[in-house]
């Protein structure tokens, strides 16, 4: 009997092997058979603000604009230019200009409106930005050719004789 049950478990193995190595059954995948791609998930609506960002400081006025030119004498190079009670006078003698007029400083921008004398080759108004450079304020175009012949000087307030 030993003999009859060792023969069965020999065939039963031989028939395991035989099934193993033949063809894949039904269940079994095919090796050429992708795998499911799995979709993307959509991405989330962008959040759009309904009201406007509140403004955390108030509007600050740029450095240039707390520059004061007090009435004086300014000179810079052979330029003077001489300032009081919102008049101005002009004087580039290599130039042969003498002019006259307003002139107001605003948001650190002075702009020279000339109303006479001689004016030459230059276009008033005349604006210029302000800049602190040490102890002189350098005067730079705000816009191209705005601050003309002034564009780049560097004006210092003569002393008062003591």
């Amino acid at each position: 009997m030993m003999q009859h049950y060792r023969s069965l478990s020999l065939a039963v193995a031989a028939c395991l092997t035989l099934v193993a190595c033949g063809e894949p059954t039904e269940t079994a995948q095919s090796p050429q058979a992708e795998p499911p791609v799995e979709e993307p998930a959509p991405a989330p609506e962008p959040v759009i603000a309904t009201e406007p960002p509140v403004s955390r400081q108030p509007d600050i006025p740029p450095p240039s604009a707390h520059i004061a030119l007090n009435p004086g004498l300014y000179r810079a190079d052979e330029v003077e230019l001489s300032l009081s009670a919102l008049r101005f006078e002009l004087a580039i003698p290599g130039r042969d200009i003498a002019a006259e007029g307003g002139y107001e400083v605003i948001n650190g921008v002075l702009v020279l409106s000339a109303t006479g004398g001689e004016t030459g080759d230059v276009a008033f108004p005349l604006e210029c930005q302000l800049v602190r450079a040490g102890p002189s304020i350098a005067f730079d175009d705000v816009e191209d050719g705005s601050c003309g012949v002034l564009d780049g000087l560097r004006f210092q307030r003569e002393s008062r004789p003591g």
